[in-house]
């Protein structure tokens, strides 16, 4: 299969609707990322595939160094698993890359789905739609806010905080650490390169690629936690539109009813008598159709929501008990000096931050979904068809299933987790700490 072919492939669900939206949701981050490279034109992906074999390629470099130095830093087993933190980030980086290549088609109809939304119900239904999506421009401005913070101070704390931290806090102690490697310790994060930093010039190399990889990191964690928020709240905001629409269904048939037979006749209509007027029980047959569509591209959208993510947040959620552990005893210990016990005070608080963040996105669709099902065992039966009547059985029957991130039939991502997540890197840390304390 030719190259031409494949990216053909790849961007099959690509229009101008996903493009201004993917540019208005989060800018230009998703396609300096990786995560969504402009494909529109030959030019633009020349560029993009050339920006693509020069972030895999320096990724590439940096996994085979943080290798070389766990291997270095094996007599150091704290700091070895903080390295170790450093090349699984890196190494998520590619996966995020790669995933996102090939669920290019599932990113596309996502943001067609934000765009467009999932439905288009009576004017008073719709009218909930905008108070939902201000608490989605709400909840995106504390998000960016957050990464702000961390995309801003990482860079700055790599140049000038870490170098005044350890100088402050005596290189001796930071030499006596690496004494048996070949880290160059001259370097924020002290790290192995296949060159010396003992020239002018060679150091500030080393500074500018550790630099370089901070920001495609935090870029890399802000893009697809925006992604991860952005279309998470919006499957949760359908499932409420859809709940309200469920709740207004009378009312709902009444509006069409109206719309098809006119004012005058509709004013006489009483729905509770809806068994006995058959152009009021169609009306009331239609509006349940539209739920039932609505619902239908609801878990679409979610099927891929969860195929795009759950590899990640498998990762994530199954990484980041024994890396919060190992930051926090860091913190205590403090071994390789003042600067790495702040760097580690940050990774811990990331890790949480952004577990927490995770289970949070994944608990309100749980939770959604649940107050779907009992919206729909509250619907007035007496006043059903036995063609509604059915129709809302084939919908219950459906949403007995809550949508739950189940990452691998392992782990069910939700606070429960989140929970177990803590209390076992409290009991890693409680572990580390007595480990620590013998030596």
């Amino acid at each position: 299969m030719s190259t031409g072919t494949f990216v053909d492939r790849l961007c099959k669900e690509d229009d101008e609707s996903v493009s201004k939206t993917i540019y208005s949701e989060y800018w230009h981050s998703m396609a300096l990322s990786g995560l969504y490279l402009r494909l529109d034109t030959p030019k633009w992906r020349m560029l993009s595939l050339l920006q693509l074999l020069l972030m895999m390629s320096f990724i590439t470099f940096l996994i085979g160094c943080a290798i070389v130095t766990c291997i270095q830093t094996a007599h150091k087993p704290m700091i070895m698993f903080q390295y170790m933190h450093y090349m699984i980030l890196t190494v998520l980086i590619v996966i995020s890359i790669i995933t996102s290549i090939f669920n290019r088609p599932k990113i596309a109809r996502m943001h067609r789905a934000i765009a467009n939304g999932l439905s288009h119900y009576d004017e008073n239904t719709e009218q909930h739609r905008k108070k939902m999506l201000k608490r989605k421009s709400k909840y995106k401005k504390i998000l960016f806010v957050l990464l702000a913070f961390y995309f801003i101070n990482v860079p700055i704390y790599l140049a000038f905080v870490a170098p005044v931290l350890d100088e402050y806090s005596s290189s001796a102690n930071r030499t006596e650490t690496y004494r048996d490697t070949d880290l160059a310790i001259n370097l924020p994060v002290p790290f192995w390169l296949p060159f010396s930093t003992d020239s002018l010039l060679m150091p500030t190399i080393g500074y500018g690629m550790e630099l370089i990889l901070a920001c495609i990191i935090v870029g890399q964690v802000a893009a697809a936690d925006f992604v991860l928020l952005t279309a998470g709240i919006t499957i949760t905001m359908e499932l409420e539109l859809l709940i309200i629409s469920l709740s207004r269904l009378p009312k709902r048939a009444l509006a069409m009813h109206e719309e098809r037979h006119g004012p005058e006749r509709s004013r006489q209509m009483d729905v509770k008598r809806i068994r006995e007027d058959k152009d009021l029980a169609k009306c009331y047959a239609d509006c349940l159709k539209q739920n039932v569509q609505h619902h239908q591209r609801i878990i679409q959208m979610f099927d891929d929501y969860y195929n795009f993510f759950f590899i990640l947040l498998f990762v994530v959620i199954m990484t980041g008990t024994i890396f919060i552990a190992i930051s926090g005893s860091l913190i205590m210990f403090a071994e390789g000096g003042l600067a790495l016990r702040v760097m580690s005070v940050g990774f811990c608080f990331a890790e949480i931050s952004n577990i927490f963040f995770n289970c949070w996105c994944a608990e309100q669709i749980f939770n959604a979904s649940e107050q779907l099902l009992l919206a729909l065992y509250s619907t007035n039966w007496r006043m059903l068809t036995k063609d509604s009547a059915r129709t809302v059985l084939i919908m219950m029957t459906r949403a007995t299933q809550p949508l739950t991130f189940n990452c691998l039939g392992l782990v069910v991502i939700n606070f429960e987790t989140f929970s177990n997540v803590m209390n076992s890197a409290y009991s890693y840390f409680n572990l580390l700490n007595a480990f620590g304390g013998q030596d």
